[in-house]
């Protein structure tokens, strides 16, 4: 590139299911509540299929989106961000378990939700979707 910067390509791919199922859902106009959204996602994901990592990446990127859930007032357990797990196991060693886990949310899969929120990810549940994608402070830890 001519001013010296390089290209670092995404390593997130949607596998054709999943891509086609966000289609349907996104062309549909439908009012769509954000968990029967993930289920109809993930069930359109074969697991006989063989993903590769890309695709294995593609599919974290876009259900786990849907599956974390707003703060309730100050709280901000277990990693000081704005979301959520929906929910906490611990075993028998006493570690806890989270899911789904903001740790596995690295910078690329930010931005790639960054990117999803500027073309009106899941449709017409669109706010919701879209400031869990879009919001650029979210998954960043916030100051007392």
């Amino acid at each position: 590139m001519p001013d010296g910067s390089t290209i670092v390509p995404m390593t997130i791919e949607l596998p054709t299911a999943l891509s086609l199922k966000l289609s349907e859902f996104e062309e549909s106009g439908e009012r769509l509540s954000i968990i029967p959204l993930a289920a109809e996602l993930d069930a359109a994901i074969d697991p006989n299929d063989a993903l590769s990592p890309e695709q294995r990446r593609g599919c974290l990127a876009e259900i786990a989106s849907l599956r974390f859930m707003a703060a309730n007032g100050a709280d901000r357990e277990p990693w000081g961000i704005y979301f959520q797990p929906i929910g906490t196991s611990i075993d028998n060693a006493g570690v806890p378990h989270y899911g789904p886990d903001a740790r596995w949310m690295d910078a690329e899969i930010i931005e790639y939700w960054k990117k999803r929120a500027g073309e009106n990810p899941c449709g017409s549940a669109g706010p919701v979707c879209g400031s869990r994608a879009g919001d650029r402070r979210a998954m960043e830890p916030r100051s007392s």
